[in-house]
């Protein structure tokens, strides 16, 4: 799973896009939700995904300037397990 790191200037952006890649080891395409975190805040709640892939957009009420660490979480399907992200750092000055 994936989660690219961005670095944003608060106030020049309205939202942040913040999109998750699942993949397989056996190839399969991953479904299901993911949920993404900003240390332990939820700011993405069980976004779907499309072809192993999610998108959500993230207002600067929810996230406000700062050094926010990410994380996202897959929940499983099928055959899949659940998995957890390595960290990723968005900036928000």
């Amino acid at each position: 799973m994936s989660l690219p790191a961005a670095k944003v200037t608060y106030g020049r952006e309205q939202a942040e896009r913040v999109s998750v890649a699942v993949s397989a080891p056996s190839g399969a395409t991953p479904s299901g939700t993911v949920t993404v975190w900003a240390g332990a805040a939820i700011i993405c709640h069980r976004i779907t995904l499309a072809a192993g892939q999610a998108t959500c957009l993230v207002g600067e009420t929810r996230l406000p300037a700062g050094t926010w660490h990410l994380t996202a979480s897959y929940g499983g399907s099928g055959a899949l397990g659940s998995a957890m992200s390595a960290a990723r750092t968005l900036v928000r000055g």
